[in-house]
């Protein structure tokens, strides 16, 4: 695998942005930390959370990304991604960030493959945005509607917001079924 960003813009039209964050804002709760029955811990994750479900009427977006996502990892990183985590909603209010991690788990399948859908208009936002450490920092722009793609095993951070709020989707694309999929 190429650890290698790819930025993919207009993935999603700005109006569908806008009417994911107006349908899943009310059904976000605090982002754990963690695998399987993971805690709050303010000092590495400042978010909230909450998961697209198969019946949202945004599927058929999110079918595209995913569709986008296999593309890439196929094409670019030499995988093929045979199932998807759920979509993760995340909002970040302000000072909302977190901090350096992987995408990586510890039990079961590995996330192979890692994208963040940017949500929101970066005009209402300041900080924000994403960081990815390869040889270097790359901090892609923030784009609305825009997919970043990467290898799950790169280390990375959402940074923190300085004003407003921003929110995202997060995808992650396995190699191997997950058990129940």
């Amino acid at each position: 695998m190429r650890a290698k960003p790819i930025v993919i813009k207009n993935v999603f039209p700005p109006s569908i942005c806008e009417q994911i964050i107006e349908y899943k804002k009310k059904d976000v709760r605090a982002g754990l930390v963690g695998h399987k029955g993971g805690s709050v811990v303010k000092k590495i994750r400042r978010s909230n959370v909450c998961f697209m479900d198969k019946n949202d009427p945004f599927t058929p977006w999110l079918n595209v990304a995913k569709d986008h996502i296999a593309k890439v990892a196929r094409e670019v990183h030499k995988i093929n991604i045979v199932a998807f985590e759920r979509v993760q909603f995340t909002e970040y209010l302000q000072f909302g960030y977190y901090r350096k991690h992987f995408d990586t788990s510890h039990n079961g399948p590995i996330r192979r493959i890692s994208a963040t859908l940017e949500l929101s208009d970066p005009k209402s936002i300041i900080g924000g945005g994403l960081n990815l450490y390869f040889e270097k920092k790359f901090s892609p722009k923030k784009e609305q509607g825009s997919l970043v793609i990467f290898p799950s095993c790169v280390l990375h951070e959402a940074k923190t917001v300085w004003w407003g709020k921003r929110y995202s989707l997060v995808f992650w694309g396995f190699t191997e079924f997950p058990d129940g999929a």
